[in-house]
C-alpha cells in the first residue's frame, strides 16, 4: 500500500512538470533512476524514458532527430521539424497543395476545387461547378452571348459567332468588328495598307469562328510585330501623299491595336520598328481595373487612369491602352491645317508639325467625350522656347484629314517639350504656329522723325554747295556731286 502512494506521488509529479514527462520502462521495484531532468532532450522533444540506469529521448510527433536517430540522448542530436511536403509524406493528393508548418501541414485544394472533408491533412478535393455557381447568383460570366462550360477544376466561355474571349477561356464573350478591316477599292487605298486590313481580318474572323477552347488561338505578340513590320514597308518609302491615305492608316492601326492588345501574354508589352514605336497595357480580372495609367516612349508620355481606359459601358474581363508613336510621319501630315487658321485669333499665321504623330488607344469604346482628360506630354522635334513670334499649341487629327484643336488646350510648354490635355482620344502632335515680327511703332517714329531730318539737312548742304559762290571750289564740287 505504502508503494502504491509513492508511485501515485511520482506520476501526480510528473503532471506537474512544464517540459519533461518520465517514463520507466521496467516496471520492477528499484529498477527506475532520476535520469530524466529538465530540458534534457532539448526543444521539441518533451518525452524522456528512463531506463535501466539511464534515459533516452524521442522528439515530438512532427519532428525529427538531426542525425536521424530514433532513440537519442541529448547530446545526440536535436529535434527539426519534418517537411512532410519535401520528403512525400503527406497525404494532400494531387488535387492539393502541400503546405508545410512547424511540426505539422495542412493541404489546400487546387483552384477551382473545394475540400469536402474536415480533415486538412487527408482533404477530398471536389471540382467546383463554376457555371453552376454563377448561376445561383444570376451572375452572367461568360457575357449575354456566351454559354459557361464546366471542367475539371474551371471552366470556358462558348461565344456565339462574331463574339470571342480572346483565348482567354474564362472572360466574358466580347463582340468582334471585323468588318472595320474590309478592303477598299485598291484605287483608294494607301499601297500595302490593303496587305495589313487582310490579315487583320483573317485573325479576326479565326476568333470569330472559334467554337471551343484553343480553336483560333492567337498569338498577339507575332500579330503585333507582323503588324508594324508591314506599316513599315508602307512608310519607309516615302511621305504619304493624300491626307485620305494617312487617315485610313491612322484608323487601321488604332483598330488593329484594340484586336491584337487581349490577345498579349503580358500585362505589359513593347515593340519598336524603324518607322513605329509601340507600348501597350492589358489588365486582366473580374473587377474594373482602377489606378493610374502611365505609358511613355522616346516620343511622349501618356498620364491618365485605368477608369477613363475602361469605360463606364460593359466590362469585357479586360482592359487595354495603348501609346504609339510614328517616328517620321509628320513630313506627311504638315499640311492641312485650314481649320486651325480659322480657329487662330491671328492673322498671317503659318503652321507646322512640331512633335512626332502619338495615336493613343484604348478599349472604352467611348472616347469622343471622356469623362476626364488625358495628359500627353510631347517631345519637341527641336529646342525652341515660346516667343511673341513662337507659339505652341495641342492638336488632333481628324477622321476627315485635318488638323483641329477641339477638345485640347496646351497645360504648360518649355523649350523641350510641351503638355497636352485632351477631352477625346485620336492621333495627336504639337504644332508650332509661326506670326510675323510685329513692327514696334517707337522706333518707327524715330527712324520717319531721323529720316526727314536728315533728308533737310540734305537739302541745306546742296543749297549751300550750290549758291554760296565764296565757298566754291574743287572740294565743293566734289561734295556737291555726292550729294
Amino acid at each position: 500500500m505504502g508503494f502504491r502512494k509513492e508511485l501515485l506521488l511520482l506520476g501526480f509529479a510528473c503532471l506537474l512538470m512544464k517540459s519533461v514527462c518520465c517514463f520507466c520502462e521496467s516496471e520492477e521495484k528499484g529498477k527506475c533512476g532520476a535520469e530524466c531532468a529538465e530540458d534534457d532532450c532539448g526543444k521539441n522533444s518533451k518525452k524522456c524514458i528512463n531506463t535501466n540506469g539511464s534515459y533516452y529521448c524521442q522528439c515530438d510527433e512532427g519532428f525529427e532527430n538531426t542525425k536521424g536517430i530514433h532513440k537519442f540522448k541529448f547530446q545526440e542530436g536535436q529535434c527539426i521539424d519534418i517537411n512532410e511536403c519535401f520528403n512525400n509524406t503527406a497525404t494532400c493528393g494531387h488535387l492539393a497543395i502541400c503546405n508545410n508548418m512547424i511540426g505539422s501541414y495542412n493541404c489546400t485544394c487546387n483552384s477551382g476545387y473545394i475540400n469536402t472533408s474536415d480533415s486538412s491533412t487527408t482533404p477530398h478535393c471536389e471540382d467546383v461547378n463554376e457555371c453552376n455557381e454563377a448561376e445561383k447568383r444570376q451572375e452572367l460570366i461568360c457575357g449575354d452571348k456566351g454559354t459557361c462550360k464546366n471542367t475539371n477544376g474551371s471552366y470556358w466561355c462558348k461565344c456565339l459567332k462574331g463574339y470571342t474571349t480572346y483565348d482567354n477561356e474564362r472572360t466574358p464573350c466580347s463582340k468582334l468588328n471585323c468588318d472595320s478591316f474590309t478592303v477598299r477599292k485598291p484605287s483608294q487605298t494607301l499601297r500595302g495598307l490593303a496587305d495589313i486590313l487582310s490579315m487583320m481580318k483573317t485573325s479576326c474572323l479565326a476568333m470569330s469562328d472559334s467554337t471551343v477552347p484553343g480553336e483560333g488561338k492567337a498569338n498577339g505578340e507575332a500579330l503585333l510585330e507582323k503588324l508594324l513590320t508591314a506599316t513599315d514597308s508602307i512608310l519607309s518609302p516615302g511621305p504619304v501623299v493624300t491626307s485620305a491615305d494617312v487617315s485610313g492608316l491612322l484608323g487601321t492601326m488604332e483598330n488593329s491595336i484594340l484586336l491584337i492588345g487581349p490577345q498579349l501574354k503580358g500585362n505589359s508589352t513593347k515593340m519598336g520598328t524603324t518607322e513605329t514605336d509601340a507600348q501597350i497595357a492589358v489588365e486582366r480580372g473580374k473587377t474594373r481595373p482602377t489606378g493610374p495609367l502611365h505609358l511613355t516612349n522616346e516620343f511622349a508620355s501618356l498620364n491618365t487612369d485605368w477608369t477613363t481606359a475602361t469605360g463606364m459601358g460593359p466590362y469585357p474581363g479586360f482592359a487595354v491602352a495603348a501609346l504609339l508613336s510614328y517616328k517620321n510621319l509628320e513630313g506627311s501630315m504638315n499640311r492641312s491645317f485650314e481649320e486651325i487658321e480659322k480657329e487662330d485669333e491671328k492673322e498671317d499665321g503659318s503652321f507646322q508639325v512640331f512633335s512626332k504623330i502619338v495615336s493613343v488607344v484604348v478599349s472604352n469604346p467611348s472616347t469622343q467625350n471622356l469623362s476626364s482628360s488625358v495628359n500627353i506630354t510631347f517631345r519637341h522635334l527641336q529646342d525652341m522656347e515660346e516667343s511673341r513670334e513662337v507659339s505652341y499649341m495641342c492638336a488632333y487629327w481628324k477622321e476627315s484629314g485635318a488638323w483641329s484643336t477641339d477638345g485640347c488646350s496646351q497645360q504648360r510648354s518649355n523649350a523641350t517639350h510641351t503638355v497636352c490635355s485632351c477631352g477625346h482620344l485620336s492621333s495627336f502632335a504639337v504644332l508650332m504656329a509661326l506670326y510675323p515680327m510685329e513692327p514696334d511703332y517707337g522706333l518707327e517714329m524715330l527712324t520717319k522723325v531721323g529720316l526727314s531730318l536728315s533728308l533737310v539737312c540734305l537739302v541745306l548742304s546742296i543749297l549751300t554747295f550750290k549758291f554760296c559762290r565764296s565757298i566754291h571750289g574743287t572740294r565743293t564740287t566734289i561734295h556737291l556731286h555726292l550729294c
